[in-house]
């Protein structure tokens, strides 16, 4: 099985991660930051074939270094307006983040299209079985990745802390929760105790 990763950055995600390795998953991508993160990026020990990009370097639309977007295809007006949505919620999400009102909408847009140009060809070259989150897609560029991996039919999970301490919630969609709702419908109204 091929993944890619985003957001395991964290000691126990990258545990994880060396998990899925000795599993034999086989981690085609993986975008982090912080220093564990940027140490196993660095060493490359376990992880020799694996595609490491820094969040900080995607966030401003800068390819991986191993990654050669000569090759990608320029966006199709097709795919343009079929993200129309997507487009939407991404702009919104980077004027959210755009405190100081250092960055011009065409300049925001400009990255959007670089963001959909270069994650759809990864995406399609590379051909991962499952994009796997380290949380709920709340980076723009972590959105555009989530809608094209629905797009191309690649499966996706990814999960939420729970106030319930050394638990996780795994969804596969963090729009629609029908699985949730209808385990709670089975469970309403009974005892159980774990």
């Amino acid at each position: 099985m091929k993944v890619f990763l985003f957001r395991f950055s964290s000691p126990m995600l990258i545990e994880a991660a060396k998990e899925m390795r000795r599993q034999r998953v086989d981690i085609v991508y993986w975008s982090g930051w912080k220093r564990y993160y940027d140490k196993i990026a660095m060493e490359k020990k376990e992880f020799s074939k694996t595609i490491f990009h820094n969040t900080l370097d995607a966030v401003k639309g800068a390819p991986a270094k191993e990654v050669s977007v000569s090759e990608f295809y320029p966006l199709s007006p097709d795919l343009i307006r079929q993200f129309q949505n997507c487009e939407s919620q991404v702009l919104t999400m980077m004027e959210g983040a755009d405190l100081d009102q250092n960055i011009s909408f065409t300049q925001k847009k400009h990255l959007y299209y670089e963001y959909l140009r270069y994650w759809h060809g990864v995406l399609t070259r590379y051909r991962p079985d499952a994009v796997i989150f380290g949380d709920i897609p709340h980076l723009a560029y972590h959105f555009v990745i989530y809608r094209l991996a629905q797009f191309l039919e690649i499966k996706t999970l990814m999960y939420r802390v729970l106030q319930i301490p050394g638990r996780l919630l795994f969804l596969k969609n963090h729009e629609n929760y029908d699985e949730i709702k209808n385990e709670v419908e089975l469970f309403k109204g009974k005892n159980f105790i774990v």
